[in-house]
């Protein structure tokens, strides 16, 4: 499969059909694969496909044929979307699951298809997919949702297509939301096969995504009524008060007691008095406010928060614990397990934060209305976001995406080109035709037919000494002691060619069309006799309206075809046509290339007489099929073709470089034979 991309033996240029047909080939249900603005499918199961890069890499190829048989999948799995969600959300987790569905039911009956699959999953994890997975965080609850239909997505296609070897790295906000929310579904997904399954899993996959946004609007709802509390600012007047408290208690004490140590001036201890305050201070909080008493009060109220202590860290340690494997071990734990861990999660995420986790001794200000008008905004925000939760999506954006900002030349698929044979003239009238011609290209003509003719001959070399024995030359030289006496025969010193012409018949070349149908008629005639096989083509389009693509036949008409000897009907199909419309040169060269491929002569040659002037009446569609002339040219030279331009009056080196030639019509056919000659001469 992917050696298409390096064979030769393909016809150049023919790279994007030669891989809609294969596409096509997958499937007993009369698939059809086009060219198309945009990666899509029709109810009439035709895909359609931007074509691919001139400079197709293996990846791009791997994408392009996975995008194609993947739409051909749907149509193998009988996808139905009329059945789907009106919810946008439901719909695209249905579009995920039925990617997972179709892809399986497809591998069935193509087993081939799988490595391809896995090199595909590999690029996109690479590319993209790893990267939105990590960055997956509960923060963000609309890329966590989306980035969880495409885990859901990988994790089944890693069993179905048995590569454990995909290199998934999810979040740990990812992974928890994937074990806690649809690991107890994953066998299910993994083995469904009818739409009434797939349509099920994905009404219990949406409501539990909601039971996970419901938990993220409570989980901010705790937050938010946690900061609004008035109770801490309260707690704060405490503690002033308690510190004033007890720093009068100091003062009395200090007045009335006379055994307490002074300083060298009499008064007590700065250090001893700030550590007598701190202690009460503490103690006065510990206690929950009381001031300082006596004593024995403070130690018993040490004492009892010393029991309290392990009693309020026990949950700490017991989220701390659970936080530390939150990590779910990749052989799926159980549901129950999975739920243990989301509980302590949240409780030492809390404490984390320096909160403390509500109990029923302190009820929060909660609206359960306002979480339930939270969770709906959150799925308005998913309905309207342009995300998916499948992986296609990406693909097909980044490929049409591609085509959008570099649109290439495109055919509408609704358009069946004109191809004929010309008009036939009288045999009088063809005669005349080829006189006129041969006059115009005067003895050059016959110089290239015997030249032609010599140099396509294998040649026998005498004299040599290895080979065949020349008897002759041994009887004749019977008294010469020289070593001389073989011969060999030599391969020719030209390779065979095929040539085919391509004849501008544009409205353009109006003026000139008759002498340049003569001088092809004498130059058909003068290799006709060389035994060099031609074709001749001729082309034209009437006009188009569209930007997109071209909405209007080619118009192409076939003077004289390979297996054809230059006399009779060819003769006088040789004579300029009664219609001249735009110049369409790339549907002209794109349909002659692969006719041309065909011959088995190894040199093939192109010669195109034009008056270098594209134009499809729609300046958005003319520059499409300029850029798409210039590109086919390159293609057809990078594989052997020799593609020559005869401008008439006009200069092509814009478009074909040093292999072209201006002309009038005074010299066109000197010119023509001149460079034909040198053409043929290339080694």
């Amino acid at each position: 499969m992917i050696s298409l991309l390096n064979n030769k033996a393909l016809c150049p240029g023919t790279l994007t059909e030669s891989v809609h047909r294969l596409i096509s080939l997958l499937s007993d249900k009369n698939v059809k694969v086009l060219s198309g603005p945009s990666a899509c499918i029709n109810k009439n199961h035709t895909v359609f496909l931007p074509p691919l890069p001139k400079d197709a890499t293996e990846k791009d190829f791997i994408k392009y044929f996975h995008l194609g048989t993947h739409e051909q999948a749907h149509i193998y799995g009988g996808s139905d979307f009329d059945r789907a969600s009106k919810d946008k959300t439901h719909f695209k987790l249905e579009n995920a699951l039925e990617d997972v569905r179709c892809e399986q039911l497809q591998e069935k009956e193509y087993p081939g298809l799988k490595a391809y699959r896995i090199k595909f999953y590999e690029d996109c994890l690479e590319d993209f997919l790893n990267e939105e997975f990590i960055n997956a965080e509960s923060d963000n609850i609309l890329k966590l949702i989306h980035a969880l239909g495409k885990y859901i997505i990988v994790k089944a296609r890693m069993v179905q297509l048995d590569a454990p070897h995909l290199n998934l790295t999810p979040s740990d906000s990812l992974l928890k939301a994937y074990y806690v929310h649809v690991s107890d579904l994953e066998n299910r997904i993994v083995n469904m096969s009818t739409l009434d399954e797939m349509f099920e899993l994905s009404g219990i996959i949406y409501d539990r995504l909601k039971d996970l946004i419901r938990e993220d609007a409570e989980k901010k709802a705790q937050k938010k009524a946690q900061e609004n509390k008035p109770q801490p600012q309260q707690e704060d007047q405490d503690d002033e008060d308690n510190e004033q408290t007890s720093d009068d208690d100091g003062e009395g004490e200090s007045s009335t007691e006379g055994d307490t140590p002074e300083d060298s001036d009499g008064e007590p201890s700065e250090e001893e008095g700030d550590e007598s305050e701190a202690s009460d201070s503490k103690d006065a909080v510990d206690d929950g406010g009381s001031d300082g008493g006596d004593d024995g009060e403070k130690e018993e109220g040490n004492d009892q928060g010393d029991n309290d202590e392990p009693e309020n860290d026990e949950p700490s340690g017991s989220g701390s614990d659970q936080g530390s494997n939150d990590e779910p071990d990749e052989d799926c734990p159980s549901s129950g397990d999975s739920d243990d861990e989301t509980v302590n999660d949240v409780q030492g995420e809390n404490e984390k934060d320096g909160k403390d986790v509500p109990d029923d001794s302190e009820e929060l200000d909660i609206d359960p209305e306002e979480v339930e008008k939270e969770v709906q905004k959150v799925i308005d925000d998913l309905n309207n976001e342009e995300d998916s939760m499948d992986i296609l999506t990406n693909i097909t954006n980044e490929i049409n995406d591609a085509s959008k900002y570099d649109s290439p030349y495109m055919v509408s698929p609704h358009v069946k080109d004109d191809i004929h044979f010309g008009g036939e003239t009288t045999e009088e009238c063809a005669a005349i035709i080829r006189a006129v011609g041969m006059e115009m290209l005067g003895p050059k003509g016959s110089q290239l037919t015997k030249l032609f003719i010599s140099q396509t001959k294998p040649r026998m070399q005498y004299n040599r000494r290895s080979g065949d024995l020349d008897v002759l030359s041994f009887a004749t030289d019977v008294h010469d002691s020289r070593k001389d006496l073989y011969k060999n025969m030599t391969a020719a010193k030209l390779e065979k060619a095929a040539v085919t012409f391509l004849m501008d018949n544009s409205g353009s070349m109006d003026n000139n069309i008759g002498s340049t149908y003569a001088i092809l008629s004498a130059i058909l005639t003068l290799m006709s006799r060389a035994c060099i096989p031609t074709e001749a083509i001729g082309y034209t389009i009437s006009e188009c309206y569209s930007d997109t693509w071209r909405d209007t036949p080619a118009i192409l008409t076939i003077i004289k075809e390979f297996k054809e000897n230059f006399t009779g009907k060819a003769m006088r199909r040789c004579t300029p046509p009664k219609y001249l419309g735009c110049t369409n040169d790339i549907d002209g060269i794109k349909f002659a290339v692969p006719r041309l491929w065909a011959q088995p002569e190894k040199k093939k040659v192109v010669m195109i007489l034009c008056d270098g002037n594209t134009e499809m009446s729609n300046c958005e569609l003319t520059r499409k099929a300029v850029q798409a002339y210039k590109e086919y040219i390159d293609i057809c030279r990078k594989a052997g073709i020799i593609v020559f331009g005869i401008g008439i009056n006009v200069d092509l080196y814009p478009v074909f470089g040093d292999d072209c030639a201006s002309v009038d019509t005074s010299n066109v056919g000197e010119v023509l034979l001149t460079k034909l000659t040198a053409i043929l001469n290339r080694r």
